[in-house]
């Protein structure tokens, strides 16, 4: 029996996460922002406008158990295709990361807070929809995660160029309390 409650704990948890990595647009609740551009290093051109959905928190219900994430995506407006989307799980335990098709998966993606390396996330799976990538989340990181003000993510895409997209911190303690009650 334990199996089972197991086993439907995790679909449940999945199956809120690939609802949270939707598209921004049939899942945003708050006023989107602007969000600042990714700029590939090496690379021309202008930047694409993208959107954040700011932090947020769902949750979803099977009988008596609640489970809840704290998400934020970066969406290109125009096509509101998902550059980059987080999910930290209740336990906050790990930062899964869905990222685009293109990159290069040897090189790992470099996760940092306001310009300072916090680590390297590990490629985990590619499924149609990105790439997945994890980074485990220690009290130090939530602590710099809190009082940050820029979340970096840094990619390697396949042409050898470097992706960097920032995301706002302004929201994330409060989310991350509400996520933790």
């Amino acid at each position: 029996m334990k199996g089972w409650r197991s086993s439907l704990h995790w679909s449940l948890v999945i199956a809120l996460a690939v609802s949270v990595m939707l598209p921004a647009h049939a899942q945003q609740r708050t006023t989107p922002k602007e969000a600042p551009s990714p700029r590939a290093k090496g690379g021309g051109g202008v930047p694409a406008r993208f959107v954040s959905s700011g932090w947020q928190v769902r949750c979803a219900t099977a009988g008596k158990k609640v489970s809840c994430l704290l998400t934020q995506a970066i969406v290109e407006m125009r096509t509101r295709r998902s550059l980059v989307a987080l999910t930290i799980p209740g336990n906050r335990k790990a930062m899964t990361l869905r990222l685009p098709h293109g990159l290069d998966l040897r090189v790992p993606v470099v996760i940092g807070v306001d310009g300072k390396e916090l680590g390297k996330a590990t490629y985990i799976t590619s499924r149609p929809n990105g790439a997945y990538a994890t980074f485990p989340l220690s009290k130090s990181v939530l602590t710099r995660l809190r009082k940050g003000k820029m979340l970096g993510v840094r990619m390697k895409v396949l042409n050898a160029n470097t992706m960097d997209v920032r995301m706002e911190l302004s929201g994330f303690a409060a989310a991350l309390k509400k996520l933790g009650q």
